[in-house]
């Protein structure tokens, strides 16, 4: 599987990012009981990462349109990946069967340098070392997105915005959408005295949701796993053709983020300068799902009765199997969450209608995010 398989993202948002291939695949490779932990904890940063940059972007400025003004607005966020999240350590969880190696620590998707080794153990003594490897990093530390939003003002104080990326189908490799919503309301209006106050003030909601599919997975298990399977089931496809009719013509990856956030934003004028605060709370999900049908690998103790003492053919105790009752249909449903507090900083040029705005997010994800807009009352 290639890398962009769980970076599909990058590889649609920016064409031109040279992204290398996923090995991601091989978490299947750990059998069903430890997958979709070591899914989680490879991509942790690529969903919160994600999740947080949906919530950017949504202001930059704390004063609410007049009736019908509006304003049209192309911006693109920066998250920052934290340090802390470019690895994990294998040790700092329970696993069902997997073994991690004599290293330990893996880089996850937005750390660099090779994945750590591991194998499989069954008990007793009864293991396989280094099965296969962990997926590399992608030295990539930061997750961008790009979006378009239209706000409008509906009535006294209140604006209602709406945000999307239009959904684009990519033929054979899938599509991908964006859509969301959104309230800013200037409340300072209704405080007797506080409305005198020589700044504007407000407050904001957004809600936004994300949702892609990949269409080119491939897995089959003989092309990840470096240990040699000892009973393969006869029956089971071989040939690339069949393969490809039996098991990869039905996998595919759907990836879905929804977030929301509010936030209380200050912002005064001066000429055609604008300076903007706000502290606020935001929260995301982020969904991965492997769909279709997948042949994943069995590991059985050499004492099974359903299996000869001559099938352990290296006499590790582990009989390696590959047989038509291991198939398993969407094996992966993982969802990372990750909420936060956060504060930002924000200055807004306005020169007749046209905008250009620039903030600075801060919290464990911190962000950037840049924008050029038309804007009108």
């Amino acid at each position: 599987m290639k890398k962009n398989l769980f970076y599909l993202m990058f590889g649609l948002l920016l064409p031109a990012s040279s992204m290398a291939q996923s090995e991601v695949s091989r978490f299947l490779s750990s059998g069903a009981s430890d997958m979709e932990k070591l899914t989680e904890a490879y991509l942790e940063p690529f969903g919160k990462g994600f999740g947080t940059a949906m919530n950017a972007g949504w202001y930059n400025t704390g004063k609410a349109h007049q009736v019908f003004g509006f304003d049209v607005t192309i911006s693109t966020t920066l998250a920052m990946v934290p340090s802390q999240d470019e690895s994990f350590d294998l040790d700092n969880y329970t696993w069902n069967f997997l073994l991690p190696g004599v290293d330990s620590e893996s880089p996850t998707i937005a750390g660099s340098g090779d994945g750590a080794s591991v194998g499989i153990d069954m008990g007793g003594g009864n293991r396989i070392s280094n099965l296969y490897d962990l997926p590399s990093g992608t030295g990539f530390a930061m997750v961008p997105l790009p979006m378009m939003q239209v706000g409008v003002g509906v009535f006294k104080g209140t604006d209602l915005s709406f945000r999307f990326f239009p959904e684009m189908d990519f033929g054979d490799f899938g599509k991908i959408g964006m859509f969301g919503f959104g309230l800013r309301h200037d409340f300072k209006q209704w405080i007797p005295g506080f409305n005198k106050l020589p700044f504007d003030m407000s407050a904001q909601f957004g809600w936004s949701r994300l949702s892609g599919t990949y269409n080119k997975v491939a897995y089959y298990p003989t092309d990840y796993i470096d240990a040699p399977f000892e009973v393969v089931d006869p029956f089971l496809p071989t040939t690339e053709e069949g393969i490809a009719n039996d098991y990869y013509r039905t996998q595919d990856l759907t990836l879905t983020s929804s977030a929301w956030n509010t936030n209380l934003i200050i912002s005064k004028k001066l000429a055609v300068l604008t300076g903007y605060v706000s502290i606020g709370y935001a929260a995301s999900s982020f969904n991965i799902a492997l769909n279709g049908t997948y042949l994943l690998p069995d590991y059985v103790l050499a004492t099974d009765p359903a299996y000869n003492s001559d099938d352990d053919e290296n006499g590790d105790g582990i009989i390696t199997v590959l047989d038509e009752s291991n198939e398993m249909t969407d094996p992966i449903d993982a969802t990372i969450k990750h909420s936060s507090v956060n504060t930002s900083v924000g200055l807004r040029l306005k020169l007749s209608l046209l905008t250009l705005h620039a903030a600075y997010i801060y919290q464990d994800y911190s962000m950037y995010n840049v924008g050029l807009g038309v804007s009108f009352n």
